[in-house]
């Protein structure tokens, strides 16, 4: 890994300050203007017990969609990662992931508007705009139907994408989210497929998953001395879970959400390694060992560096 070439995760504001001597108007200015820029603070990846010192970030991401990126590699597995607007690290994490198992990707990386986000984790039934419907404006409201309108193609893209990648028995969609540890929250990654009382599993196939998550918590406890928890009864689904959604959607496929900790995502020296050591099991387990085409990698041995798919 180290003789490969990876988009860096985020830069310091500081050091674009003072390498580039942009001042903090121009780095604001230039992430408002370019969807794949995002400004943001890493300090909201600690919990509030850490006291951390605010640090602020630039993170790029590749963008083909109205809502952010979507590559699809003809793969049984999805990764997919709806809550990057507003979780630092995950987008740019499920990104790696799914490249190195030659995976498909679906990435929410896009917010129409900043002050009334659009949650794909949990969807509502219809986006909104200040708490009201699209019906319940009139037509003077025109800029506010536009954001709507948008809103709900975005959406309405999302799904779609998720849906011409999936189906059958065969297709699994793999959720990723974060979540903080805590002196009461030390595990490192949080299986969820049912809700609170266990019942509604989104998965039809529950004992290959069984067999993917002996492999992997095992794995990654011997490997990484890293914990996992199955059915975590901290993070239930709840009715609007995008897993949900999707099957109301008429998208068939295996679903479950993996929740990382934002530790692992963010300050761990070797979380790639640790990406690529999910991804092998991922692969063996719900992709017949299919691995990745080199045409997926090609720019990570180049002598620059990007995002090169625009598939």
């Amino acid at each position: 890994l180290s003789k490969l070439n990876f988009v860096p995760q985020s830069i310091p504001v500081a050091q674009l300050q003072l390498r580039q001597g942009m001042d903090l108007k121009d780095i604001f200015e230039t992430c408002n203007e370019f969807p794949g820029l995002r400004l943001n603070n890493l300090a909201t990846a600690k919990s509030d017990e850490d006291n951390a010192i605010d640090t602020f970030v630039v993170e790029h991401f590749p963008i083909n969609r109205t809502y952010g990126c979507c590559i699809n590699r003809g793969s049984n597995v999805t990764i997919v990662s709806p809550s990057g607007v507003t979780e630092i690290g995950v987008s740019w994490y499920a990104y790696y992931l799914a490249k190195f198992g030659g995976f498909n990707l679906i990435s929410k990386d896009i917010e129409i508007d900043s002050d009334e986000i659009d949650s794909f984790y949990n969807m509502s039934p219809k986006p909104l705009y200040d708490k009201k419907t699209r019906e319940e404006y009139t037509s003077k409201d025109k800029e506010i139907i536009a954001i709507i309108d948008r809103k709900e193609q975005c959406r309405k893209d999302f799904l779609q994408d998720l849906k011409d990648m999936n189906s059958g028995k065969n297709s699994w969609v793999i959720i990723v989210t974060p979540h903080q540890k805590d002196s009461t929250n030390q595990t490192d990654f949080h299986f969820v497929y049912t809700t609170k009382d266990g019942a509604n599993p989104t998965l039809s196939n529950e004992e290959k998953y069984s067999e993917f998550y002996q492999e992997f918590s095992s794995l990654m406890d011997n490997e990484f001395k890293l914990s996992s928890e199955n059915k975590s009864s901290r993070y239930p689904l709840l009715k609007n879970n995008l897993a949900y959604r999707m099957s109301e959607n008429g998208i068939d496929s295996n679903a479950f959400v993996l929740r990382l900790s934002t530790d692992l995502i963010n300050f761990e020296s070797c979380r790639l390694v640790i990406a690529l050591q999910m991804a092998q099991v991922i692969s063996s387990q719900f992709d017949n060992s299919r691995g990745v085409n080199p045409d997926d990698i090609k720019d990570l041995a180049s002598i620059g560096f990007g995002y090169a798919e625009n598939k």
